[in-house]
Protein backbone atom coordinates (compact mmCIF):
# COMPACT_ATOMS: atom_id res chain seq x y z
CA UNK A 1 0.00 0.00 0.00
CA UNK A 2 1.58 3.10 -1.15
CA UNK A 3 0.63 6.04 1.16
CA UNK A 4 1.42 9.80 0.59
CA UNK A 5 4.17 11.51 3.10
CA UNK A 6 1.01 14.11 4.00
CA UNK A 7 -0.59 10.72 5.63
CA UNK A 8 3.26 9.63 7.68
CA UNK A 9 3.05 8.88 10.85
CA UNK A 10 6.02 10.78 11.81
CA UNK A 11 4.08 14.72 12.49
CA UNK A 12 5.23 16.53 15.19
CA UNK A 13 2.19 18.69 17.27
CA UNK A 14 4.53 20.13 19.28
CA UNK A 15 5.99 23.51 18.68
CA UNK A 16 8.47 23.99 15.71
CA UNK A 17 11.65 25.45 17.64
CA UNK A 18 11.23 22.18 20.02
CA UNK A 19 11.10 19.93 16.47
CA UNK A 20 13.82 21.63 15.02
CA UNK A 21 16.14 21.47 17.87
CA UNK A 22 15.35 17.79 18.12
CA UNK A 23 16.12 16.76 14.43
CA UNK A 24 19.56 19.22 15.63
CA UNK A 25 20.01 17.30 18.12
CA UNK A 26 19.75 13.61 16.51
CA UNK A 27 22.17 15.23 13.77
CA UNK A 28 24.87 16.71 15.81
CA UNK A 29 25.19 14.78 18.90
CA UNK A 30 26.42 11.70 17.36
CA UNK A 31 28.34 13.55 15.06
CA UNK A 32 30.51 15.64 17.53
CA UNK A 33 30.46 12.82 20.08
CA UNK A 34 31.72 10.31 17.04
CA UNK A 35 33.89 13.10 16.41
CA UNK A 36 35.21 13.20 19.49
CA UNK A 37 35.86 9.40 19.99
CA UNK A 38 37.55 9.32 16.60
CA UNK A 39 40.21 12.41 17.65
CA UNK A 40 40.80 10.41 21.49
CA UNK A 41 40.60 7.46 19.94
CA UNK A 42 43.32 7.74 16.87
CA UNK A 43 45.59 10.68 18.31
CA UNK A 44 49.15 9.54 18.12
CA UNK A 45 52.60 11.18 19.24
CA UNK A 46 52.86 13.00 15.74
CA UNK A 47 49.24 13.57 14.69
CA UNK A 48 45.83 14.05 16.28
CA UNK A 49 42.26 14.03 14.14
CA UNK A 50 40.11 17.29 13.73
CA UNK A 51 37.09 17.67 14.94
CA UNK A 52 34.91 19.94 12.31
CA UNK A 53 36.11 17.54 9.10
CA UNK A 54 35.11 13.87 11.31
CA UNK A 55 31.53 15.59 12.44
CA UNK A 56 31.15 16.77 8.80
CA UNK A 57 32.23 13.19 7.36
CA UNK A 58 29.65 11.90 9.84
CA UNK A 59 26.69 14.27 8.76
CA UNK A 60 27.11 12.95 5.14
CA UNK A 61 25.78 9.79 6.56
CA UNK A 62 23.75 10.89 9.24
CA UNK A 63 21.15 12.75 6.68
CA UNK A 64 20.45 10.31 3.84
CA UNK A 65 20.63 7.53 6.73
CA UNK A 66 18.02 9.00 8.57
CA UNK A 67 16.24 10.03 5.77
CA UNK A 68 15.95 6.89 3.86
CA UNK A 69 15.22 5.05 7.12
CA UNK A 70 11.70 7.63 7.48
CA UNK A 71 10.93 6.67 3.78
CA UNK A 72 11.32 3.16 4.53
CA UNK A 73 9.13 3.04 7.22
CA UNK A 74 6.79 5.25 5.19
CA UNK A 75 6.47 2.92 2.33
CA UNK A 76 7.03 -0.24 4.14
CA UNK A 77 9.85 -1.39 2.43
CA UNK A 78 12.67 -3.78 4.03
CA UNK A 79 15.00 -3.15 1.21
CA UNK A 80 15.12 0.59 2.03
CA UNK A 81 15.07 -0.01 5.45
CA UNK A 82 18.18 -2.26 5.45
CA UNK A 83 20.10 0.44 3.40
CA UNK A 84 19.27 2.47 5.64
CA UNK A 85 20.36 0.30 8.75
CA UNK A 86 23.86 -0.29 6.73
CA UNK A 87 24.46 3.70 5.92
CA UNK A 88 23.82 4.46 9.35
CA UNK A 89 26.03 1.45 11.46
CA UNK A 90 28.57 1.54 8.69
CA UNK A 91 28.70 4.38 6.66
CA UNK A 92 28.72 7.06 9.11
CA UNK A 93 31.83 5.68 11.23
CA UNK A 94 33.30 4.96 7.80
CA UNK A 95 33.11 8.27 7.04
CA UNK A 96 34.11 10.09 9.93
CA UNK A 97 36.91 7.66 10.17
CA UNK A 98 37.96 8.68 6.80
CA UNK A 99 37.63 12.14 7.33
CA UNK A 100 39.70 12.07 10.71
CA UNK A 101 42.16 10.72 9.07
CA UNK A 102 42.10 12.88 5.63
CA UNK A 103 42.47 16.25 7.67
CA UNK A 104 44.88 15.13 10.84
CA UNK A 105 47.26 18.05 12.18
CA UNK A 106 50.60 17.39 12.69
CA UNK A 107 51.73 18.07 16.33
Amino acid sequence: MHRHPAEDSIIAKCDTWPTVGAALAAVTLPAIGGAIGARLGGRTHASRGMLLPASVGAVMALVPGYALAFTSDRENSDVLGVIAGSLLTVGVPFLQTLSDKLFRSIR
